[in-house]
This record gives C-alpha cells, structure tokens and sequence, in this order.
C-alpha cells in the first residue's frame, strides 16, 4: 500500500508534462506574447531544466533531510511553484512569475523522479521489491 501511495509522484511528474501542455494554448492568449512558438518552448523548457536540477540535487537533500522529510520538502516545493504560477495567472503583466513557478515546479518534479523510485524500492519488503518498482 505505501508502495502504490509513493507512487502517485509517478502520477504528479505525468500531470505537469501532459496538463500543462493542453493549457499552453490558453496561456498564449492570456500573455499574448509576439512570438508564439518561443513562448511554448520556453515554457515546456524550463521545467526540464528545473526537472534537471532536481533530480542533480537530490541525493544532497536526501543525504541531509532523510526520506520523509524529503518528500515533504518536495511537497512543499511544488506548491510554492503551484502558487507563483497561479500568481502569474492573476496579474497578467508579469509574464517572469510563470517562468519562476516553472523552475520550481522543475525542480519538486526532478526531485520526485529522484526519490519515488528509491523509496518504493526501500520501503517493499525484499520478496517484493521487484513487483513494487513497476509501480512507479
């Protein structure tokens, strides 16, 4: 059972890719930048590199915080990013608060990537450690 609930990060890291792809379209329309194809590349860009950084780093937090505090900082981290885009919606003109919640948006994502699979793996009992990976 904590295998499938940890697993759900799997489900977070889809949802930022797939979702945020479908609302770019409405995005354009809100900031309506001059160049169209620039802004998406940007926007679908920086939470890779954020996703990057992530995942760079979280051996570090891993190493210092342990792995239930680990994953609340992450889960704090992404709400930060959730709430600085959400910002970015708000007051339109200032089109840098979405490239920011991005970024940290980026890096909870990388973070997951990093530290789901490693968990489920340490949290399974041996017999079962195999079966549990697939969930992630």
């Amino acid at each position: 059972m904590i295998a499938i609930n940890a697993a759900l990060g799997g489900f977070y890291i889809g949802y930022n890719y797939a979702v945020f792809a479908i609302s770019v379209k409405e995005m354009k329309k809100i900031f309506s930048p001059h160049d169209d194809d620039l802004f998406e590349t940007i926007l679908n860009t920086i939470l890779l590199v954020g996703a990057l950084l992530g995942a760079f780093f979280g051996a570090t937090l891993l190493a210092n915080k342990g792995r239930t505090l680990s994953m609340i900082v992450i889960d704090i981290l992404s709400l930060i990013g959730l709430g600085v885009e959400t910002l970015a919606l708000e007051y339109s003109d200032y089109i840098v608060y979405i490239h920011i919640g991005r970024i940290i948006v980026g890096i909870a994502v990388g973070l997951n990537s990093f530290l789901i699979p490693l968990y489920i793996k340490e949290m399974s009992p041996l017999c079962m450690s195999g079966k549990t990976g697939v969930y992630y």
